[in-house]
Parts: structure tokens; C-alpha cells; sequence
């Protein structure tokens, strides 16, 4: 058989994501200071052996004691965990089954110290993985850090062409040392051998990208004596090669590398950290090898000592700084003036540098960071001048050099360079200056912006086919979007105007047409000749386009446009349809390069087409439930509570100016009858007559309809609890009580809506504080009970679901799991309470962390564990329970 493969990483790493590499392959070397390895060999490959892969797992160092290898399949994804048919997997020795996986016992060790258990599987079958775990009695279990081992034959599959480059190097060198590697989808195998004093080395790598290999030589100590860059030859499809020969000085204990994506700036390495390749001993006929710094003449050094000469002449009231780093004389001259501190930057060295520069506190803690590059000056100089204006002058300016072709940041040691700077008694009092006018340009700008808000009323009622508004990010301002009709319905008419903070100077748009009445992907404007839009459009790719808006005084922005309309029919109604659905955008800044959008975090969507949508009170209200619930990637019940918390906030913000109203305390509302201690709800209509205007009642209810409706759509699971997203219990708890208590605050203020607010509020999760006890418990019921956490067991699915998306559902959950205990095991008793909660199969395979598989009777007392999983319900009811109210 050829050589084995191994790959070498330090302490508990990823195993079989990487390869197999034919005859044999390679696996992962776990627990190496404990002298314990596992690897997984390909023996023959499933289109040698009609379609069954065999594998040999070898453990080597766990002596002669019992050892079980505890075993499953993948049936739909490598990283399933199931129970195999006799035609689907088998072992040598013979497998016993136990709850939830199949048992091999590894035989006693042969000559070499080494345990083996051959491994076969039917890929035939649609067996897509293999993954298991080391188990010694009673509690020792073995795993590849934090996870299973995981075969994935797909990727085997995939990376063919990979093994067989590898295989045909090692047996053109079969004294060479090897090693693989897999790295972010990224395949490497490096081979090395003695070539007469020298070490020739190839590396062979698997990859969508084209890579470039960057390595350097280095010590026991793993640093870098030196950096080359190698670039790869495509041999075959994503197999790329290079080769390179390290003279015997070079040959030191380790080859160091990286790869780099130069397509996408990123850099591939093992782990976080450099791979590294121990090299066989070379018999070296040359010198010592050392790093590869420029050696300075003393001609070349007095030269560079006569340019900080001159420059300490030019200014002699500069305080001067010197550092050494890297091989090279860094030197920094900082002086004061009235207006400004002048930096001067110079460097002895060859390469083309750049200094990233930021000021700093007393802590030198960066508060913003800027770069310039060094200017080439003869005799090897290279230099930088840096003006900071007086009023941005901190104590330090902080330093960074950077070697942009290798990637290299140059520092002083492990800290960044800090440069004191000097102070100009002057300076104090332009500081003072520059905050007051700040102040004062800050207090003008709000006047507008309170003025541009004042006026959203009047645009709102204007714009008769839609309108939008949109608070901004970081306080960057507000934006109205309002569509009307012109010319008899003909022509549908958009002004968009925007109140931007003046720190951000002119603004642009960056938008595109939507394609549909509830659709939230982009079309190019540009390709839609039907609108007329302003001068000035751009395109910038497929999808979207860039407009300058225009300046209307008083740090408002905007720009118009019209379109062709028809009138059409909804229901009863007559409508004004223009000829494109709406249009999505973000903004930027012109000048700069900052980006910024509504305070929701998606895109500023707004939507012309009428048909469909409500267009009485609230109408905005609506859409905006409508949009969030449709369009958006992301949904849980946390953000769509934190959604109906802002809805709410800016309801009452907008109340309080129907009506102004000061209102008993809690003890004026609710009572208790002392005499009999037992509490008495009194009415939820209003306790004392507030007279409102008709048209105000009715607004409130509209309101509060909208919300009541939505949430009760929540509650009865028409609307997703999960979607693309993930949320901590202990998080979830904590938006539950904060609406809750906001619910109950507004009970309290608002009399007239207090049935709307009792309905809405029944709808609610209690929140309470014992979300992290979702995360935490289940765990402690798991290891009191001896419940392993293996990925793809009953129990461990639903506790991944758990810790990463907890809902209403696991109060059905536990219940099924309580009765499945109390039944001894009875699937049908499981699957009716699922059912009585609204739950099935494909419901449970549906999560994000998706539930698979069915629960197993566990070797515990079962009694304690009933009580156990009790107990827990009364958390999860505790959370997610709705109070009848």
C-alpha cells in the first residue's frame, strides 16, 4: 500500500471535512500531546466495489482496553445522523445496535500499536455520509473537538481529480513527507524530499479560486524568517500546482505558508493560523540561514541619517521620535502651530509602504483611522507628511506601517507605534471655538428638520395614490416619498424629499424598480423607458442605479419624477395605477463613501400600486405590517414584537397630541378587597369619562384593529415564528416583557382602547426571567440523565432548536416527549399530543434547526426524568404562555 497520508494540526482538530486521498487517506490527529490518533483510510472507492466504499479506522494509542466505535449515517446530508439498514453500512467485526447508533468494538492492536475496523457503505443506497465518535465505558467519549467525525462522500466525489494528483506525486516520490490540509473549501497537499542538500517541495491545492501561495522558512519558534510568493499552474479543473526548492540554509524545522484569494483580498489559512509543514532533515552543505533584511552599508546609513538631519533643520522645534522595527529606522517629528500639528513620518526601507494613522487618548485606543502612502526619496528614504487640524489634536497619534504585496504589518513589537504629540497653547481656545459653532450649526439644522417634519402632514395628504416615511439610521435624518395623481389620473407624479443631517454634505440615491406589487426584487431604472426620470441617472449594475438629488435649502434634498398611470379597479374602488410597482433604495454620500438606510436595517421601500392594498385610516400602518411580513429575509417573533413596539411608540407619540390627559395612579384602577384578600379586575372599559371627538375614537381603533389583527395572526402560527434567523432565549424573554409591560403602561393611558389593548395582549408570550434557563436546563437535564449530545439524536436536535430558536411550539414539544416517557415509549401517544398542539412531521422537520428524528426511551429512572421534563415545561409555559385574559 502507498505511504499514509496524515495531516498534522496542533491539538483537537477537523477531521474528515478534508478528502480521503486514495490508498490510503488521510484523517485528523486528535489529542497529539496525548499520543492518541485517529484516521480514516480509503481502501476502495465505491466505483471499484459496485458502489460500496470501504474504510479502515484506525486508533492508535488508546492500549488494549475496551473501545467502541459508536456509529450512524447520513441519508439526506453527510452531517445526518441515522440508523443503517444491514444493505446500507456494515463493519468488520460486526456492529451491535443501541439506542439511536450502531456499536463496533475495536479488536486488540496489532504490531504497530495500531486498532482497525473496517468500514463499509453502500453509496448505492443514498448514503451521502458517515460520522462517528471514540466511546470508552462508562463516560469517556471521544470526539473531533466540539463535533462528530464526519465522512462526506460527496465531497470525496468532488475532489477526485485532487486524490489522484496527490496520489501520482506520492508514488513519483514515495520517500516524500506529506500532509493535507482543508481549509475553507480549499484542498492542500504538500509533499517534500531530500534533492542533494536541497528540499524540493510541491504543493498541490483544490480550489474554486486562483490562489497564490505565499511561504517563508522558519524555526522551532514558527516565525517567519523570510516571504516568497508562488503563483499556482492550473494542472486540471480547480487542481492547481507549484513547486519550489529551498536551498540547505533555507531548510530550516518548518515551511510556513498562506494562501491568498488576490479576487476577493482574503487570505486561507489553518485554523486562524499559518499552515505549517514540519520538513524532513536535509543535510545542508551551505551557511546558517537568517532572515532576508536588507543589510545596510554604513554608506547607505549615514545617508539616511543626513535626510533626518535635514529634516530636524528644516524644523527645528520638531519633538523627534525613533524606533527600529522590522530591519528598518523609523523616525517621527511632530510639531505646533496655531491651526495645526505637522507630522513628519520617515523610514529607512526598500518597500512601498503605507502609514494608517488614527488619534488617541490617553488609553491609545484608536478613535478613527485615515491612510497615506510613503513618498519614495532617494537613497532609499521614504517619507509622509501628516496634517491634523488643531481642534482634531488628541494626545497620541497612533502608527501602523503596511506592506500591502505581502500583506505584512509592521509594528513597534506587539503594540502599535504611538506617537505623543505636542500642544499649542492655542489650541485650547479653537476647540472652544469649533464646539460652540458646531453647536450652533447643530441647533439651526434641528430647526429644520423640526420644520420638515412639521410639514409631513401636508405632503402626506397630498400624495393620493401613496406615501412613505423613513427614519434614518445615525441619525442621518428623514425621508418622505409620496406618489400622486396629475392630469386627470394620466400621469402619476413621485417627490421625494429628505431632511439630511449637514455632517453628511450632498447625498445620492441608490435605487431600483420593483418588480412587483408585493415583490421585493430590483429591476434597473435605467431599462425602464417609461418613466421620465431627472437628469443625471446612472447605471451601476444590473439591478440598480445612482441619482444625485438636488439641493432645496435649509438641509433638505430630493428629486421628482413622473410616469404614465391608468386608472383601474380594486374591489369597489377606482384606483390610480402607475406603470411600475414602486421602487427600494439606500443612500450615500456623494463626497465619501458612507452608506445609510432606514433605522429597520432593510432597504427604504415604497409601493405605487393601489390594488390590493387598504386605503382607509392607517393605511401606512398596514403596509408596513404587510411588508415586513412578505418581503423581509429575516422574521421571529422577537423582531416582529420589536416591530409592534415601535408601531405602538409612534402611535402614542402621535395621541398625545389628540389629547392631553392626566390619569389616576394603579391603585385608582385596580382594587383589593382587603377584607377577603383575594384580588377583583374591575372593567377594561374606561373607569371615567375622557370626552374625545368621534373621529379620534375611531382613529384609535383603527390603530389598535391593525395591531390586534397582526398579532393574532402571530399567536395562531399563520404568520413564520422562525425565518432565517436566530434568537437566544434569555433575548426572546426580554422583548416578551417589554411588550407586555408596554401593553400594560398603555392600558393604563389609554381608556378608550383598552379592550383592543386586553385582545392584543393575550396574543403575548409572558416573557418573565427565565429565558436563559431555556438554554440552561435543558442541558442539565441532558447530563443528569446521561444523554449524550450526538449530533442527530432526538434529543439533541430539540436541544439545538432550543438554544438557538425557542417558540410557543416547545411547550408541545415537551408535553409529546412527557407522555412519549409515560407511555413506555408509545410513538402514537407521542404524535397525538404533537397533533392537539398543531404540530406534524414535516412541521418539526421545518425549523431551522429541524427536528428528524423520534424520541428513544433512556437508560435512566425514568420517573426523575418525567419530573425533570415537568419542571422544564413549567419554564417554557412561563416564557411563551399567553395569560387568559
Amino acid at each position: 500500500r502507498a505511504p499514509r497520508v496524515k495531516r498534522c494540526r496542533r491539538d483537537g482538530h477537523r477531521l474528515v471535512d478534508l478528502p480521503a486521498v486514495p490508498g490510503p487517506a488521510s484523517a485528523a490527529m486528535i489529542g497529539a500531546a496525548g499520543g492518541h490518533a485517529v484516521l480514516v483510510d480509503v481502501v476502495k472507492e465505491a466505483e471499484e466495489a459496485g458502489g460500496w466504499t470501504e474504510l479502515e479506522i484506525s486508533a492508535e494509542g488508546f492500549g488494549d482496553g475496551e473501545l467502541l466505535l459508536h456509529w450512524g449515517v447520513g441519508k439526506q446530508t453527510a452531517g445526518e445522523w441515522a440508523l443503517p439498514t444491514e444493505a446500507q453500512a456494515k463493519t468488520s467485526p460486526a456492529a451491535s445496535r443501541v439506542q439511536g447508533a450502531c456499536q463496533t468494538e475495536f479488536p486488540k492492536s496489532d504490531a504497530e500499536g495500531c486498532r482497525k475496523i473496517k468500514v463499509e457503505v453502500n453509496q448505492g443506497e443514498g448514503v451521502k455520509g458517515f460520522q462517528f465518535v471514540l466511546h470508552r465505558k462508562p463516560k469517556d467519549w471521544l470526539k473531533n473537538g466540539n463535533s462528530n467525525f464526519v465522512v462526506d462522500f460527496t465531497k470525496m466525489q468532488r475532489n477526485k481529480a485532487f486524490r489522484a494528483h496527490v496520489q501520482k506525486a506520492t508514488d513519483a516520490s514515495p520517500k516524500a513527507k506529506h500532509a493535507v490540509w482543508s481549509c475553507n473549501g480549499a484542498e492542500v497537499a504538500v509533499l517534500a524530499s531530500d534533492a542533494g542538500g536541497a528540499c524540493k517541495v510541491e504543493a498541490i491545492v483544490d480550489s474554486e479560486h486562483e490562489l497564490v501561495l505565499q511561504y517563508g522558512p522558519a524555526n522551532a519558534d514558527r516565525r517567519w524568517l523570510s516571504s516568497t510568493r508562488l503563483p499556482l499552474t492550473k494542472l486540471e479543473g480547480t487542481v492547481s500546482n507549484g513547486s519550489m526548492t529551498l536551498s540547505g540554509d533555507q531548510c530550516k524545522k518548518f515551511l510556513m505558508f498562506v494562501l491568498h484569494d488576490a479576487s476577493s483580498n482574503q487570505w486561507l489559512k489553518d485554523s486562524g493560523r499559518d499552515f505549517e509543514f514540519e520538513l524532513p532533515a536535509i543535510e545542508s552543505k551551505g551557511t546558517t540561514f537568517a532572515p532576508e533584511e536588507r543589510k545596510l552599508t554604513r554608506a547607505q546609513s549615514k545617508k539616511f541619517l543626513a535626510f533626518v538631519e535635514e529634516a530636524k533643520q528644516e524644523d527645528p522645534d520638531a519633538s523627534i521620535s525613533m524606533w527600529n522595527a522590522a530591519g528598518m529606522e523609523i523616525v517621527a517629528l511632530a510639531s505646533a502651530s496655531e491651526q495645526e500639528c505637522n507630522v513628519h513620518v520617515l523610514v529607512d526601507t526598500m518597500a512601498e509602504l503605507t502609514v494608517q494613522y488614527g488619534p488617541a487618548g490617553a488609553d491609545r485606543a484608536w478613535k478613527s483611522s485615515k491612510r497615506v502612502p510613503l513618498a519614495n526619496h532617494p537613497n532609499s528614504a521614504h517619507e509622509a507628511f501628516i496634517t491634523i487640524p488643531a481642534a482634531e489634536v488628541d494626545k497620541y497619534m497612533m502608527f501602523v506601517l503596511h506592506d500591502g504585496p505581502v500583506n505584512r504589518w509592521i509594528k513597534d513589537g506587539n503594540a502599535d507605534f504611538a506617537l505623543e504629540l505636542p500642544r499649542h497653547p492655542e489650541w485650547d481656545r479653537l476647540r472652544r471655538e469649533e464646539e460652540e459653532r458646531k453647536a450652533k450649526e447643530a441647533e439651526k439644522a434641528m430647526a429644520g428638520r423640526r420644520g420638515f417634519l412639521a410639514d409631513r402632514a401636508e405632503r402626506e395628504n397630498k400624495a393620493d395614490i401613496s406615501f412613505a416615511s423613513f427614519d434614518l439610521e445615525r441619525d442621518c435624518g428623514d425621508i418622505d416619498v409620496m406618489c400622486y395623481a396629475a392630469e386627470g389620473g394620466a400621469v402619476a407624479k413621485v417627490e421625494i424629499r429628505a431632511w439630511l443631517h449637514p455632517r453628511l454634505g450632498d447625498c445620492a440615491l441608490h435605487f431600483g424598480v420593483l418588480k412587483g406589487a408585493r415583490s421585493g426584487d430590483w429591476t434597473c431604472p435605467a431599462d425602464v423607458d417609461s418613466v421620465k426620470w431627472p437628469a443625471g441617472l446612472s447605471k451601476v449594475d444590473a439591478k440598480a442605479c445612482q441619482i444625485k438629488l438636488e439641493d432645496m435649502g435649509e438641509h433638505v434634498q430630493g428629486l421628482d419624477f413622473s410616469m404614465p398611470a391608468a386608472k383601474k379597479q380594486s374591489g369597489q374602488d377606482t384606483v390610480v395605477e402607475p406603470v411600475i410597482a414602486g421602487i427600494s433604495f439606500v443612500m450615500k454620500t456623494v463626497g465619501g463613501n458612507e452608506w445609510f438606510k432606514p433605522k429597520s436595517g432593510g432597504n427604504a421601500t415604497c409601493r405605487f400600486s393601489q390594488i390590493g392594498r387598504w386605503k382607509g385610516p392607517w393605511a401606512q400602518v398596514a403596509d408596513k405590517i404587510v411588508e415586513q411580513e412578505v418581503t423581509w429575509d429575516c422574521m421571529s417573533l422577537k423582531r416582529r414584537y420589536e416591530n409592534c413596539l415601535e408601531f405602538v411608540d409612534a402611535w402614542e407619540k402621535q395621541s398625545e397630541g389628540m389629547y392631553m390627559r392626566k390619569l389616576r395612579s394603579w391603585n385608582t384602577l385596580v382594587h383589593v378587597d382587603s377584607s377577603k384578600a383575594v384580588w377583583s379586575r374591575m372593567p377594561s372599559m374606561p373607569l371615567f369619562e375622557v370626552p374625545e371627538e368621534e373621529d379620534i375614537k375611531a382613529s384609535k381603533e383603527g390603530f389598535w384593529s391593525w395591531i390586534f389583527v397582526w398579532q393574532r395572526f402571530s399567536f395562531q402560527r399563520l404568520l413564520t415564528w422562525e425565518r432565517n434567523t436566530c434568537t437566544q432565549p434569555r433575548m426572546l424573554a426580554g422583548t416578551t416583557n417589554q411588550i407586555t409591560l408596554r401593553m400594560a403602561e398603555l392600558w393604563k393611558a389609554h381608556p378608550r382602547c383598552r379592550m383592543w389593548i386586553r385582545w392584543t395582549l393575550a396574543t403575548m408570550g409572558r416573557g418573565g426571567s427565565a429565558g436563559q434557563q431555556i438554554r440552561d436546563e435543558i442541558l442539565v437535564i441532558m447530563h443528569a440523565h446521561d444523554i449524550k449530545e450526538i449530533h442527530g439524536t432526538y434529543y439533541e436536535q430539540w436541544h439545538q432548536k432550543l438554544h438557538n430558536n425557542t417558540t410557543p411550539e416547545d411547550i408541545g414539544i415537551c408535553r409529546a416527549i412527557i407522555k412519549y416517557l409515560q407511555t413506555n415509549g408509545d410513538m402514537g401517544a407521542y404524535w397525538q399530543v404533537l397533533a392537539d398542539h398543531g404540530i406534524d412531521k414535516e412541521r418539526l422537520a421545518s425549523y431551522s434547526r429541524p427536528i428528524t428524528t423520534e424520541p428513544y426511551m433512556v437508560n435512566t429512572d425514568r420517573g426523575r426524568l418525567i419530573g425533570d421534563f415537568e419542571r422544564y415545561l413549567g419554564i417554557l409555559r412561563s416564557v411563551h404562555d399567553a395569560l387568559d385574559l
